[in-house]
C-alpha cells in the first residue's frame, strides 16, 4: 500500500502529462494547418502564372495565325488568282482562320484545366488545413479530459486509501460483545511449565 502523499503526487504528475500530451498534439495540428495553407496559397499562385502564360500563349497563338494568314492572301493576291476573299482562294483561307482559332482554343483549353487542377489542389488544401486545425483543438481538449479524469480517478484512489488506512488503524472490529480476550490478556495464569 502506498502512502496518500505519493498517489496525490502521482495523479498530479499523470494529469499534468495529460495536458503536455494535448498541448503537444494541438501544436503539431497547428503546423500541420500552416503547411496546408501555405501550399494552398502556392497551388492558387501557381494557378494564377498559369492562366496568365495561358493567356499570353494564346495572344501569341492569334498573331501567328494573322501572320499565316497575311502571309497567304498576299500569296494569293501576288499570283493573281482572284481577289483574297473570294471563290476557292477565299475558301481556302476561311478554313485556314477556322482552324488556327481551333488551334488557340485547344491551346487555351490546355492551359486552363491545368490551371483549374492548381485551383482543386488549393482547395484539398484549404480543407487539410481545416482538418488539421479541428485535429488540434480535439488534441487539446482530449487532454484536459485526460487531466481530468486522471485527478477523479486520483481522488477515488486516494479517498479509498484513507479509508482502508482508518479500518486497518482501528484495534478490533466493533462488536456488541465487546474485544475478545485471550485468557493471558485478563490475567489467568497459563497451565504447565
Amino acid at each position: 500500500m502506498s502512502d496518500p502523499f505519493t498517489a496525490l503526487l502521482s495523479t498530479g504528475l499523470q494529469a499534468v502529462g495529460s495536458i503536455m500530451e494535448g498541448n503537444a498534439g494541438y501544436s503539431q495540428g497547428m503546423y500541420e494547418s500552416g503547411v496546408a495553407r501555405e501550399n494552398a496559397r502556392r497551388s492558387r499562385e501557381s494557378a494564377g502564372q498559369i492562366r496568365l502564360a495561358g493567356q499570353m500563349a494564346e495572344e501569341a497563338k492569334r498573331r501567328e495565325v494573322r501572320r499565316s494568314l497575311g502571309r497567304s492572301a498576299a500569296a494569293i493576291s501576288q499570283a493573281g488568282i482572284g481577289a483574297p476573299g473570294t471563290g476557292s482562294a477565299g475558301a481556302a483561307l476561311k478554313q485556314a482562320a477556322t482552324e488556327g482559332e481551333y488551334d488557340v482554343n485547344v491551346l487555351k483549353y490546355g492551359y486552363d484545366t491545368e490551371a483549374y487542377g492548381q485551383e482543386v489542389e488549393a482547395l484539398n488544401y484549404d480543407a487539410e488545413a481545416q482538418n488539421a486545425r479541428r485535429r488540434a483543438r480535439q488534441a487539446r481538449q482530449a487532454g484536459f479530459i485526460g487531466a481530468a479524469g486522471e485527478v477523479f480517478s486520483g481522488y477515488a484512489n486516494y479517498s479509498g486509501q484513507r479509508a482502508q488506512n482508518k479500518l486497518l488503524q482501528t484495534p478490533y472490529p466493533p462488536s456488541r460483545r465487546g474485544p475478545r480476550r485471550s485468557g493471558v490478556d485478563i490475567g489467568i495464569p497459563r497451565r504447565g511449565p
